[in-house]
């Protein structure tokens, strides 16, 4: 998926980036055999990196891990920050 994220650094102008996303289930499941006991999501992941960057992901710095803010409209063309920063 491809969308504007804001670059925060402490003390810096929050900068838009065209960036791409990947998104990840974390679920649990145990089974006994062909028995499933156990089998939910139990939470997600969330890692972004700048559009049409090849290089590798959050151990080498070109990605980041999220935690994502979901708002229903935002004008993004503005590049206002939806928590005052």
């Amino acid at each position: 998926m491809s969308c504007t994220c804001f670059l925060l650094e402490v003390g810096a102008t929050p900068t838009p980036l065209d960036s791409e996303d990947a998104e990840c289930l974390c679920v649990w499941l145990y089974r006994q055999g062909d028995e499933i006991i156990s089998n939910k999501q139990q939470g997600y992941l969330l890692r972004t990196k700048q559009l049409g960057t090849d290089e590798g992901g959050v151990a080498t710095g070109y990605s980041v891990l999220d935690s994502p803010y979901l708002v229903d409209s935002w004008p993004v063309e503005e590049h206002t920050s939806p928590v005052g920063l």
